[in-house]
């Protein structure tokens, strides 16, 4: 916008219509060389800059033979772009004084219009090589004007806009800082954004001095999250006001995942004034203040092929002059504009020739007609051919960069090429940008592509109605609730069952003992007869429970918290009920404590059965025979005939013998739940006495063969798939065939096989479920035959008939018991 308004009038009118004394226009005689003036309004700092390249230009067009004997240029340079608009005079004098035929410049923005506008007036052409802003497009006050600069605010909006709608981003938000240089940014931007069929969702400006926390506690972020996806930025330079809403954004929680943000960059003091050049080494400082953004820039973009180019010119023709970089860009429209007008003087002259002024043979430039001869020509530029369009402005190209924080390059995403066309076009020359992807599925989400700039429901939710929905999910959360609830009471009241039944036992309740407590404990109650030398397993796992209980216990890795299921603890319940003088007490677990599975049964002080019949040192007779068959046969009646129902486990190291050499059955029935648990991964029931393992793999030796076989398919089940369990019939059919195997184990101290076979071999394929040869009578071996009669007939099938009826099967051993014992 133009500045002190009435200044630029005054002006106007002094040096338009001040009186030409000082000398007539150069005559030129009809063979006499012609010399065109120009003249270059400069700063004070680079008006031998602007020289030099002026003058490397017009050796290039003397190469090219454009300029020559008959046709040359003279350069003329007054310094401007002060605080008096020392400019405007200075172009009063290159026109009054000089006789210039065109103008250069000026080189600042707030003298362009004044001088322009008189140019207009005196009709001759003027060059705006630098960045120009809206206003200047209007050809109508500017008829003169060629702008020839590579960024102008309107063809940079313009770009943005053909790239949104390539994206097909209809809705966006602008948010700039308040000040006259944003409010004509944005004024440019949303003419482009209109035209193109783009909504303006909201419009926020804010105070330049505002802090990242005062854009979020002021709602001015709330305002662009519920309104827009695509956000963009227009700040002025005066301050780092990009660093400051990108904080902003942060503190706001709006990533680039969910939302755009495309930068016009435009990064002048003002937007009228000289674009920066950044090259490489921006590209830096480009990831820090504008990571994951999209920016719209010059299609040299963040590249040195421009610099390298027009300075390897340069360097050839001027060695003693710097040049900043930073203003390269209007240095290297400077030299093609030079280039344009002496490409368009020699054709205005080849054309229309010298004119007849006051009767005179007198050289003068109608620059009307030079800008309309301007109008859809190509020219050569330092490194590609650039046309003026409608306007007489550059068509330039921008590109499409996207600011990858997790890469080292800035990557071109997008192309944006300034094309002529003819559709619906009524003017001369009509310009349109094409947009072609570079890459694609590069956005800073997962997929790569960019979030959902329009949602279904809106930016705010207003769109859905959402009552349905919350119901469904109160009710489903009152549901889970309720069922969460209910899965809490009923593992509090079965926590509290638990804790309620008669075989638990509290780990605090239970002292184990070392070693060498067990031995004093043992010693002060043993008896001092010809079995206090039998001490096997006397000294193994021994506990206080309560005050004075004294217990043996079995223990367990536990590994997970142990669930009962409803027969586990009726099978509990009815252990703990268990009363005869042929079963030993079992006292009760300890559990989901100190990581370890505690079963403890009552002590008796003589030891297992085992320990009696493989000791050397005990003179086993007949007696002991009869009493202990006895013994086992009433404890087996007992529980075949109790609600228990069958041992599961019976070998000749489950028999315990207590004080008063009576025999009593223990570890009955708990067999089934441990493999069970052990299979599911809560215990772990390995044992760590060696003596203990080497016979406990004989255990499969006590096991009849469909039993065995129906053992190894649940060992290699899964653990989602059911567990087989054994009918009651089949566990006491096991019962009567391990009796049977511990009879024999009685009478002649081994077990019923062949000496020279390897029982822990035959007992490991026994275990997986292999099938091995039948417990027999050896031929070494003398027996009674009715003895013998009783064995066969529980090893053969003989065994099912004796089971049908449980007094059946214990009245025919109680029978040859007592002829046995008498």
């Amino acid at each position: 916008m133009l500045q002190n308004f009435w200044n630029f009038q005054f002006i106007f009118i002094i040096f338009c219509w001040i009186p030409i004394v000082f000398s007539d226009e150069g005559e030129i005689e009809n063979n006499q060389k012609i010399i065109l003036k120009i003249g270059s309004i400069s700063t004070r700092e680079n008006g031998k800059m602007l020289m030099s390249i002026m003058e490397m230009a017009k050796k290039k067009m003397t190469e090219q033979g454009v300029l020559g004997t008959d046709f040359d240029i003279e350069i003329l340079n007054v310094e401007g772009c002060g605080s008096s608009f020392e400019g405007v005079a200075g172009a009063a004098e290159l026109f009054h004084v000089q006789h210039i035929d065109a103008f250069f410049g000026p080189f600042c923005s707030k003298e362009l219009s004044p001088v322009a506008t008189m140019a207009s007036y005196w009709n001759i052409p003027i060059f705006a090589y630098t960045a120009t802003s809206a206003e200047f497009s209007d050809s109508k006050v500017y008829k003169t004007l060629l702008r020839t600069s590579f960024q102008s605010l309107s063809s940079i909006s313009d770009a943005t806009a053909a790239v949104l709608i390539h994206h097909n981003f209809t809705k966006v938000a602008i948010v700039a800082n308040i000040g006259t240089d944003s409010f004509e940014k944005i004024q440019s931007l949303e003419k482009s954004l209109k035209s193109r069929g783009i909504t303006i969702t909201r419009r926020v400006m804010f105070e330049e001095n505002s802090s990242a926390e005062e854009l979020v506690e002021n709602g001015i972020m709330n305002e662009l999250k519920d309104n827009a996806r695509v956000i963009i930025p227009l700040f002025s330079s005066t301050r780092d006001l990009s660093t400051v809403f990108r904080n902003a954004t942060v503190i706001a929680e709006m990533s680039s995942s969910d939302f755009i943000y495309v930068h016009p960059l435009i990064v002048a003091k003002n937007s009228a004034e000289p674009p920066t050049f950044y090259g490489k080494l921006a590209q830096k400082s480009m990831k820090e203040e504008y990571p994951n953004t999209i920016q719209i820039y010059n299609s040299y973009g963040f590249s040195d092929n421009l610099l390298n180019e027009f300075m390897s010119n340069f360097d050839q023709a001027s060695k003693r002059i710097y040049i900043d970089e930073k203003d390269l860009f209007n240095y290297v429209s400077l030299y093609e504009s030079f280039c344009v007008f002496a490409k368009l003087a020699e054709k205005y002259l080849r054309f229309n020739g010298k004119q007849d002024i006051d009767g005179k043979n007198r050289f003068r430039f109608d620059g009307k007609l030079m800008w309309k001869m301007a109008v859809g020509m190509s020219f050569e530029g330092v490194l590609d051919n650039f046309t003026l369009d409608n306007g007489a402005e550059r068509m330039t190209s921008f590109s499409a960069f996207y600011v990858d924080s997790k890469r080292d390059q800035i990557r071109t995403v997008a192309l944006i090429n300034s094309t002529t066309t003819t559709k619906n076009c009524m003017d001369p020359v009509c310009v349109d940008l094409i947009v072609s992807d570079v890459v694609t599925k590069y956005w800073s989400t997962p997929s790569g592509k960019f979030p959902d700039v329009d949602p279904e429901c809106g930016f705010r939710g207003e769109n859905c109605d959402y009552t349905q929905t919350i119901v469904l999910i109160t009710a489903a959360t009152c549901l889970l609730m309720t069922a969460g609830l209910t899965i809490w009471l009923k593992r509090a009241c079965e926590t509290k069952a638990l804790e309620k039944m008669p075989w638990r036992i509290l780990r605090d309740d239970v002292e184990i003992l070392n070693e060498e407590q067990a031995k004093s404990v043992i010693s002060l109650g043993s008896a001092t007869t010809k079995m206090s030398q039998v001490e096997t397993k006397l000294v193994k796992n021994h506990a206080i429970v309560g005050v004075n209980t004294h217990a043996i216990y079995d223990i367990f890795e536990q590994r997970q918290n142990i669930k009962f299921k409803r027969e586990d603890l009726i099978l509990l319940t009815k252990m703990k009920q268990a009363v005869h003088d042929n079963i030993n007490p079992f006292i009760g677990v300890s559990f989901n404590e100190k990581s370890e599975l505690l079963l403890l049964w009552k002590f008796c002080s003589r030891g297992t059965l085992q320990d009696v019949i493989y000791c050397d040192k005990f003179n086993m007779d007949e007696k002991f025979h009869g009493a202990f068959v006895r013994d086992i046969t009433l404890g087996l009646e007992y529980l075949h005939s109790s609600q228990i129902g069958f041992h599961g486990g019976l070998a000749s190291w489950t028999a315990l013998i207590d004080k008063n050499w009576m025999l009593k059955l223990t570890d009955y029935a708990i067999g089934d739940p441990l493999k069970r648990w052990e299979k599911h991964g809560r215990i772990n029931c390995k044992v760590d006495n060696e003596s203990e393992q080497e016979w406990q793999k004989m255990a499969s030796l006590y096991v009849p063969p469909e039993i065995r076989t129906a053992n190894e398919k649940n060992r290699m089940k899964r653990m989602d798939q059911k567990w087989q369990a054994q009918s009651i019939l089949r566990r006491q059919q096991s019962d009567i065939y391990a009796f049977g195997v511990i009879i024999y184990e009685i009478l002649f101290r081994s077990l019923p096989y062949d000496e020279k076979v390897d029982l822990t071999e035959l007992a490991q394929k026994a275990s997986e479920g292999e099938k091995i040869q039948r417990p027999s009578i050896q031929k070494n071996k003398k027996l009674n035959p009715d003895m013998i009669a009783l064995l066969q007939a529980i090893r053969i099938v003989e065994i099912q008939i004796l089971c049908r009826l449980f007094i059946g099967k214990f009245f025919l051993i109680k029978i040859f018991l007592t002829g046995l014992l008498e």
